[in-house]
């Protein structure tokens, strides 16, 4: 008989649901990385870097540029560039509209962590730098590009959302290319992405999470080493007390007719051995019980 191997029915619906989820989730486009580079896919997100923070003395322009016909759409997901002031930046992100940052319109300059509305082109281009000063830093910014087009979509890789015919390629790839979202309806789930846990700090506050973790893992060992040593502290004085309650004796009052017939009362513990009339012991705290003796002469009588 062939040997058939079972598969649990759990580690399947694991292995299904993971066939289900989608590989077509688009790599974030890193700015830093892609310095004087012109875009010309359809639609992405774009960010600053890879990092947590951007870098200092920083000088990047990327260029965006949609199919003739077409225009350019752009929403920030999220901003956190340094800012001296409301009015005012030490950091900041420029964008113009069309090919170049010297004759197209300076549509844009922005820092601080307000992001601006929708952004939209007059042509086929835009132009988007990023510079900052010698000293601090922050995490950037994401957004979101997507090329369009106007009036209906009649072509067959078009796709309509927002009154704008985008290509049908940007259509569940889990990056929002339109204002109203409906290009990720009904889709199945997204791929999940790594997740860089120090996103949004600083080199100071990287530093204070990490002196503060030092500072909780050593309270909370100190307080482990203190309930260790109480009990084991307990644990010894109960054995010692399990010992005492062991080998603990009864005392006994003894009353003894001696020879001269005198009575003697005695609140020491007497063990009787052979020849003698007692052997005194150690006296133990306990009940006192009552034992009355023979006495010499009515032992030889």
């Amino acid at each position: 008989m062939a040997f058939r191997p079972k598969i649990p029915s759990k580690l399947l619906t694991v292995l299904l649901f993971a066939i289900t989820l989608r590989n077509t989730v688009r790599a974030t486009v890193y700015m830093s990385e892609r310095c004087d580079d012109v875009f010309t896919i359809p639609g992405e997100r774009l960010a600053s870097q890879r990092d947590a923070a951007y870098s200092e003395d920083m000088d990047c322009t990327v260029k965006i540029e949609a199919p003739e016909g077409k225009m350019i759409s752009v929403q920030f997901e999220w901003l956190d560039i340094e800012a001296r002031s409301v009015s005012s930046c030490y950091d900041y992100l420029d964008v113009f509209d069309g090919p170049s940052t010297y004759y197209s319109p300076h549509i844009l300059r922005i820092c601080g962590t307000s992001t601006p509305g929708d952004l939209q082109s007059t042509g086929d281009s835009l132009t988007i730098r990023l510079k900052t000063d010698a000293t601090g830093n922050r995490r950037g910014f994401s957004l979101i590009f997507t090329a369009f087009g106007t009036g209906t979509c009649e072509g067959e890789d078009d796709f309509s959302c927002d009154g704008h015919c985008i290509d049908k390629s940007l259509v569940c790839d889990c990056n929002y290319n339109c204002i109203d979202k409906e290009d990720e309806v009904d889709c199945p789930p997204c791929k999940a992405e790594p997740i860089d846990s120090t996103a949004g700090l600083s080199v100071w506050d990287i530093i204070v999470v990490v002196v503060g973790t030092l500072i909780f893992v050593v309270i909370v060992t100190i307080l482990a080493v203190y309930v260790y040593l109480r009990l084991n502290k307990m644990k010894k004085r109960n054995k010692i007390t399990d010992a005492d309650m062991t080998t603990s004796t009864v005392t006994m009052t003894t009353h003894v007719d001696d020879n001269d017939g005198d009575t003697h009362s005695s609140d020491s513990l007497y063990h009787s051995l052979p020849g003698d009339d007692h052997v005194e012991m150690n006296k133990l705290p306990g009940p006192t019980i009552e034992f009355i003796l023979p006495s010499a002469t009515s032992s030889t009588a």
